[in-house]
């Protein structure tokens, strides 16, 4: 089931005042047309409801949302901006073929369907009472984290020896294909921008429909180290094989990445945080968790925050010290990153 995307603008700009006027504001500032349309942008997460570490969770579904990046960053900080187009049981999306990316797939063609409503081709009426604006839009992004890129886009990410879908030469330092690679046309260990060959959306498709022109033809074994090669995962009907969706979705230009998880959920943050308190070790200061946590102990939070952060110090003790360096990051959750980060600026 899903809650058509035309329907649902439409009876929010009828019912909602407030929406409607701001979306008639953004409208007149930024108008939208054929030739210059919105970004529409689409955003999904798994969501575990209960207890996220039991064995088999059926309570857990998929969440898809989608907004208009032209409502701006006030708006889009906002859960009312976005709307809910579908929520799915995860046990009855990994039973579709492809699973959520075939599903991804669906819910964009009701956007962009050739041969019914569609936002970059018809746009969609809005009537605001004194007048009406025909809105057109495309897609614009596909907003994730890295378990919904798996998901939807067949990626292995850092599972796989070419762990960057938007890369065409980078690849892990432990899979040695660099070393076999006579042209030194590959690189790994790239800490600059400039030495990265930026892959196209052609070329992304195109290494998605090479792994399924050779599915069937080779061994097991073989057909597996093609899909660890390349970073992909073949699955019948997954979106890239889509062949309809291939003048709609932009691989390149749509995919986004969560930054929350990329710096916060053992992300950059993480990291750096890590190798600060391993300089002040080096130095001498062996005591630098426990200064730390005692620090953030006589921190006053604001009463909203006092009981939910209460545990904050207890990261930096002793015991949780040994787990960091064990692990080389320091383990938290995001939003503990998140609230400890200005204190340690401080």
């Amino acid at each position: 089931y899903v809650a058509h995307p035309f329907a649902a603008l439409w009876k929010a700009v009828n019912d909602c005042k407030p929406f409607s006027t701001y979306l008639l504001t953004m409208l007149k500032q930024m108008p939208s047309s054929p030739q210059q349309p919105w970004h529409m942008v689409m955003y999904s997460d798994e969501v575990a409801p209960g207890n996220p570490l039991s064995t088999m969770n059926n309570r857990k579904f998929h969440a898809v949302y989608w907004s208009f990046l032209e409502l701006g960053v006030n708006a889009l900080s906002r859960e009312v901006a976005w709307f809910c187009i579908a929520a799915e049981y995860s046990t009855n999306v990994s039973a579709v073929s492809a699973g959520l990316s075939q599903v991804f797939g669906a819910l964009v063609k009701l956007f962009f369907d050739k041969d019914g409503y569609n936002l970059g081709v018809t746009g969609i009426l809005l009537d605001f009472g004194d007048e009406s604006i025909r809105m057109f839009a495309k897609l614009g992004g596909v907003l994730q984290d890295g378990g919904a890129h798996k998901s939807v886009w067949h990626s292995r990410s850092d599972a796989a020896s070419r762990y960057c879908l938007l890369c065409k030469n980078l690849f892990t330092a432990e899979s040695k294909l660099c070393d076999e690679d006579g042209n030194h046309l590959l690189c790994c260990n790239v800490v600059k921008l400039n030495e990265l060959v930026p892959a196209t959306s052609r070329d992304i498709r195109a290494v998605a429909r090479h792994i399924e022109s050779k599915a069937g033809t080779l061994s097991r074994e073989q057909f597996s180290d093609l899909q660890q090669a390349l970073g992909m995962t073949h699955h019948p009907h997954g979106l890239l094989l889509d062949r309809t969706l291939d003048d709609i979705v932009d691989p390149v230009e749509v995919y986004m990445h969560d930054w929350m998880h990329a710096l916060c959920v053992d992300g950059v943050c993480n990291l750096v945080i890590y190798l600060l308190f391993e300089s002040f070790i080096d130095q001498g200061h062996a005591n630098i968790y426990q200064v730390f946590s005692t620090y953030v102990a006589n921190w006053r939070w604001p009463m909203r925050l006092k009981q939910k952060h209460s545990t904050l110090p207890e990261i930096f003790t002793e015991q949780r010290k040994d787990n960091h360096r064990r692990a080389n990051h320091i383990k938290c959750q995001a939003s503990e990153m998140l609230s400890l980060i200005p204190v340690m600026a401080i």
